[in-house]
């Protein structure tokens, strides 16, 4: 298992794992948009940026699951339209 700043933030990750997710798709989303340090800095430090990159609307670490779970579906989403869109070109070529 990863090394965790503390263990809030642990605790979102395994949240995150219970509710489908795959470490792969957590760390891609989480890399895109809290930073390549996210599993080094406290919660309340993603609470920061993600309001910051006005991402979510509130800090309030106690809510911030729902907003990561929202992140991470949304980027697997986007993630699969770009190959959807991807192979639609290639099939054109």
């Amino acid at each position: 298992m990863e090394e965790f700043c503390d263990s809030d933030s642990m605790s979102m990750v395994f949240t995150l794992r219970n509710r489908g997710f795959s470490m792969d798709q957590i760390t891609r989303t989480m890399n895109q948009v809290v930073g390549h340090d996210w599993r080094d800095v406290p919660v309340s430090t993603w609470s920061r940026r993600l309001k910051d990159e006005g991402l979510i609307r509130h800090v309030n670490e106690e809510t911030i699951i729902d907003d990561l779970e929202a992140l991470v579906s949304g980027k697997i989403k986007l993630d699969e339209l770009g190959r959807q869109f991807k192979e639609r070109q290639e099939d054109r070529l």
